[in-house]
């Protein structure tokens, strides 16, 4: 018998079709990427026979270049006080991440307030 089985997703209906290899006789191995956080329907059809079950799709590790931040102190603060802004972790497939033991390292960076004096300043003294 062919394993066949299908993960509907309950919000946006996308439908991953999952591939099931024979790996001993009577169990098989299925094999599925989903990318949305959320609860599909789980449907595996084996000859006539017809199971379905549920299953909660939770977001992957938080992805840079998805992920966002947004505040005012993002731009502006002033020395000697408290700045917040809020970091959006999203994963690779911009699900919202759920949870809640991420840490991030956040550096900041003194710019340079004349880069232009600092560029001829270098200059002049590598050709002294």
């Amino acid at each position: 018998d062919v394993l066949r089985a299908h993960l509907v997703s309950a919000s946006s209906r996308e439908v991953v079709d999952a591939v099931g290899v024979e790996a001993t006789p009577g169990s098989y191995a299925v094999q599925y990427v989903a990318r949305l956080q959320e609860t599909y329907a789980v449907q595996v059809l084996l000859g006539t026979s017809l199971r379905t079950s549920t299953l909660w799709v939770s977001a992957a590790e938080s992805c840079a270049s998805t992920s966002y931040a947004t505040g005012v102190a993002l731009s502006v603060a002033t020395a000697g006080y408290s700045a917040t802004f809020t970091i959006q972790a999203r994963d690779a497939f911009n699900n919202t991440e759920t949870q809640p033991a991420t840490s991030y390292r956040l550096y900041l960076v003194q710019q340079d307030p004349n880069p232009a004096a600092t560029a001829a300043a270098a200059a002049s003294s590598s050709s002294s």
